[in-house]
């Protein structure tokens, strides 16, 4: 499967154990279920999680993960403003995509980018998108 996942949450500064991620792959008539899986103790979704329940998918699969941000955050006595995250993506036409999630209870931030490509965050930064700071 060509996507990991990582999920942090930002409320608590700590990346977002146990939350459920969900693949779907585009076909003909909508999304379909790939699979559901809860992320690790680091909020990851490892690409090796997700099984053969995809089958093949092409270089130009469409894809999207959804995380069920408003279950997490419920689940730690928080309201949420969303019930979901999703972010669509195209399967590479070589290797794995990283999909990476901040969530808070009413914001979240998504990045995607080829797995083992750099992402650099600072303060006054999401997810890799730079800021400018005025002199």
């Amino acid at each position: 499967m060509p996507v990991s996942v990582e999920v942090v949450d930002v409320v608590h500064g700590a990346a977002a154990s146990g939350v459920e991620v969900r693949l779907e792959a585009r076909d003909g008539s909508g999304w379909r279920e790939v699979a559901t899986v809860a992320a690790d103790d680091d909020g990851a979704v490892p690409a090796s999680a997700w099984g053969a329940a995809a089958g093949p998918l092409g270089p130009a699969a469409a894809l999207r993960v959804v995380v069920a941000s408003g279950r997490f955050f419920a689940s730690l006595g928080l309201a949420s403003a969303q019930t979901e995250v999703a972010a669509a993506l195209r399967a590479a036409d070589a290797g794995e995509q990283r999909v990476s999630v901040l969530l808070a209870p009413s914001a979240c931030t998504v990045h995607t980018a080829p797995a083992g490509a750099p992402t650099s965050t600072s303060a006054g930064s999401t997810a890799g998108t730079p800021t400018t700071t005025a002199p």
